[in-house]
């Protein structure tokens, strides 16, 4: 997908199949890693499997390309893709609300026996899915706890092999979801997470780790949705791109531009044929594309 300007908005290609007749009932996980474009998503059924691919170069062909199938990483929820450091995780929540993972290098890919599983100094358990972004030294992932409300994020570093070293999971204070948050780096620092708040209107807020303080939540403008809106940095600047399912019975796609705190009312609306019920996945090709798998 190619943005035109800023002042014009972004321009949209037409949606191209993945991978033939693979399917899903939860959203997928794409991302660009040492060159190369990577999905993930979990089989279609109450629980299913983890599967992925490399895409390689050609994210914009129907070009056939191997699924690798995770055989013990049963989900209900849709998986995370991540780049850290100079490597990428792919992410899952398995049916006892623990969060595993696979780690990839540029010199070894996935060994999909090789399943790892976050540790926090709190046990929790978590549910609806998971998102992710780097944040300088630090990996921040973004989930909702095992109830109707609570909003969960985990700072976290890495050994020298990769693996995640254990952390506590903290609320995002005084705010509840349906849905878990999507989160993005708005620099080394700060992150902004997003999320279906109250009177399903689009919430955000920033969490700066510096000081570990977190900004005052404010709705994005009057918009309203039931599934999580995504949050993504477009440009390489201070741009932020907000894209979400219509209300109730609209599954079309809406997005809206912004820089800081921002929040006019109002919103465009992608092209007709691009409808969904769950939330999309976004991903940066350069400085003027990005990917959005759905």
């Amino acid at each position: 997908m190619q943005r035109t300007s800023i002042a014009q908005g972004l321009s949209f290609t037409r949606p191209a199949r993945i991978l033939g007749e693979q399917q899903t009932d939860r959203e997928p996980s794409i991302t660009g890693f040492e060159g190369n474009y990577f999905v993930a998503w979990k089989e279609a059924g109450s629980t299913g499997n983890i599967l992925f691919s490399d895409l390689g170069k050609q994210y914009d062909t129907n070009a056939a390309a191997n699924v690798i199938r995770i055989t013990g990483s049963a989900s209900s929820f849709a998986p995370l893709l991540q780049p850290f450091h100079n490597r990428l995780y792919l992410f899952w929540i398995n049916p006892k609300g623990r969060i595993q993972y696979l780690v990839r290098t540029k010199e070894q890919g996935f060994d999909p026996t090789a399943i790892h599983e976050v540790l926090f100094t709190d046990p929790v358990k978590v549910s609806l899915g998971i998102d992710g972004a780097e944040l300088g030294e630090q990996l921040v992932l973004s989930t909702h706890a095992d109830n109707k409300e609570t909003l969960l994020y985990a700072l976290f570093r890495v050994d020298a092999n990769g693996l995640l070293q254990a952390t506590a999971p903290y609320k995002i204070p005084q705010e509840r979801s349906r849905n878990y948050p999507h989160v993005t780096a708005i620099n080394n620092n700060i992150a902004r997470f997003c999320w279906q708040g109250k009177n399903d209107q689009l919430f955000f807020a920033d969490y700066d780790a510096s000081q570990n303080s977190w900004s005052e939540a404010k709705p994005k403008g009057n918009s309203q949705t039931q599934v999580s809106p995504v949050v993504h940095q477009v440009y390489n600047s201070d741009q932020l791109f907000y894209i979400w399912r219509g209300y109730k019975k609209d599954n079309r796609l809406y997005y809206k531009m912004g820089a800081g705190f921002a929040s006019p009312r109002g919103h465009t609306e992608l092209p007709p044929y691009f409808t969904t019920d769950l939330p999309v996945s976004v991903c940066k090709v350069d400085a003027n594309n990005f990917l959005m798998a759905y």
